[in-house]
């Protein structure tokens, strides 16, 4: 009776030290490449992350640039239709009718002035269009392969961990066989 007392205490205790073996094997296993695999996530997300950034900032960049440029053309065509308007009020006043021959002939070049400047604006307005299409395709595309090689990236790594994990069952597998108690050989009584 005593053996069988000491084989019982004897025999959970192996039980025990199994499981934490097996808990630790599985951290050995697995617990480096789920660390590993979160930092190559993050790693992916931070660059993802940084490459939207720095369009945006391009974009937003390119966009202010091509605002003052319409800006500073628009302000400088206002500046001579407003300084050619003003000199021909002034000579009308001063010489009559001479004056008023001036003015007609002046009034013909504001229009075709007015109408250069709603020209620009729209020629300048088309443009902003087009390359804000543009930069939207751009970012889209740059957008689409970023997402791309994530997906990419992602599957090699739950490739990788499905690989992982069926090997760490065989070892478990290979481990519960070469214990003793635990291979089929050992259900055999012994004769």
């Amino acid at each position: 009776m005593d053996s069988d007392s000491h084989s019982q205490p004897s025999d959970s205790a192996p039980e025990v030290d199994e499981n934490r073996t097996m808990e630790t094997v599985r951290d050995l296993l697995f617990g480096k490449q789920s660390r590993e695999i979160n930092d190559q996530i993050a790693t992916l997300e931070r660059r993802l992350v940084s490459a939207i950034e720095e369009i945006e900032r391009n974009m937003h960049n390119r966009f202010e640039s091509l605002e003052q440029f319409v800006r500073g053309e628009i302000g400088s065509t206002n500046e001579r239709f407003e300084h050619e308007k003003s000199e021909h009020e002034k000579r009308q006043s001063e010489t009559g009718e001479r004056v008023k021959s001036l003015g007609e002939a002046l009034s013909e070049r504001f229009t075709k002035l007015e109408n250069a400047i709603t020209r620009v604006e729209t020629e300048a307005r088309t443009q902003i269009f087009e390359r804000a299409k543009t930069l939207s395709g751009e970012i889209a595309e740059s957008s689409r392969k970023l997402r791309d090689t994530l997906d990419h990236e992602i599957g090699g790594l739950k490739q990788n961990a499905a690989q992982r994990g069926q090997l760490g069952e065989w070892l478990i597998e290979l481990g519960m066989r070469l214990q003793p108690g635990g291979g089929e050989g050992d259900d055999k009584p012994a004769s």
